[in-house]
């Protein structure tokens, strides 16, 4: 499914949430996640989720990134990201880090003296 540009109307995706909110609330055995699942998702995107899920239960197991790589078929970005949304964070956003400038930014700069420019012949003198 391709993401569209346009913004959906706010009421309409309220009304949107209420239904998958209606729709989970019903959910009580595992049969029923994957019948949840099947009827909002495409195959494709039930086995992202799956991944993501299964990412979160190695990091809580102390797997190390390299492994899960490995086992999945993720890359290591995509693990930091899983790790920051089970932290609290929103899924796309890095956490907020003291931004520092670099010792060599802050050394004023040097005027580079560029020859004079050539104007006209050179005179040769024999």
């Amino acid at each position: 499914m391709r993401v569209p540009k346009k913004k959906m109307d706010s009421a309409l995706r309220e009304g949107a949430i209420k239904l998958i909110a209606l729709r989970a609330e019903k959910i009580s055995l595992p049969t029923d996640v994957e019948k949840f699942l099947n009827s909002f998702f495409a195959k494709a995107e039930i086995d992202l989720i799956l991944k993501k899920a299964a990412v979160m239960i190695l990091l809580s197991r102390n797997v190390k990134y390299r492994d899960i790589c490995e086992t999945l078929e993720v890359s290591k970005n995509t693990i930091s990201k899983i790790q920051n949304s089970s932290a609290g964070r929103e899924y796309w956003t890095a956490p907020k880090k003291k931004k520092t400038q670099s010792v060599f930014l802050s050394a004023p700069k040097k005027k580079k003296k560029y020859p004079l420019k050539y104007k006209g012949v050179i005179p040769f003198h024999f």
